[in-house]
């Protein structure tokens, strides 16, 4: 059931996204997005009902939908066409070697975390009255929530200095500026100059 939440409001919003794109600013919406699903994460990651943890699970997967699609959007729009297909196949090489890498090493993540809990807190974080179940599985979704909204930060950080350094250099950025509809002023007043000399010509 889980994965059905996750997956189907992915394909939607996959589909919402490539739709709306061309009106969206590209890199926040994907920074955001990609925090958004870390935290939303984080948050079913604290849940004890399933059909809560079901919910936040649904709105990851919307979010997950937005970084696929935006995510390859912004690498097909920044990147050189000479170099864009040996970028997407680092890609999607590194995609399989990180899914590998989870399967193998989350059941021996959670067993040493789960110790860990057991050892400090007996596996349960208790506060006056109010107490958590703190398991080894809990602590590992929580650690992925925390490396997804860190990798959102620093993409932020990296959009924002790119388009810094665009604004320093007299070019906008593509991705967080509105494409152009037509000649700027300069452009204008150069052919409005250049015009006299070309009728005198």
């Amino acid at each position: 059931m889980l994965r059905a939440r996750i997956t189907s409001p992915q394909r939607f919003d996959s589909l919402a996204i490539s739709l709306l794109q061309k009106r969206l600013p590209k890199a926040t919406v994907f920074a955001s997005a990609l925090f958004g699903g870390g935290a939303t994460l984080f948050v079913a990651g604290c849940t004890s009902t399933l059909w809560l943890a079901a919910f936040f699970v649904f709105v990851m997967g919307m979010c997950a939908g937005s970084v696929y699609v935006l995510g390859f959007t912004l690498l097909h729009e920044e990147v050189d066409e000479e170099l864009r297909a040996r970028v997407f196949a680092a890609l999607y090489t590194m995609v399989r070697l990180c899914v590998l890498l989870a399967f193998a090493l989350a059941p021996f993540l959670t067993a040493i975390l789960g110790s860990i809990s057991e050892a400090l807190f007996e596996e349960e974080l208790t506060v006056g009255s109010w107490s958590l179940y703190i398991p080894g599985v809990r602590l590992t979704l929580w650690l992925a929530a925390l490396i997804i909204m860190g990798a959102s930060v620093i993409a932020m950080r990296s959009i924002r200095s790119g388009a810094r350094a665009d604004a320093r250099a007299g070019t906008g950025h593509p991705t967080l500026r509105p494409r152009a509809l037509g000649p700027g002023p300069a452009a204008l007043e150069a052919g409005d100059g250049a015009s006299p000399e070309g009728g005198g010509s």
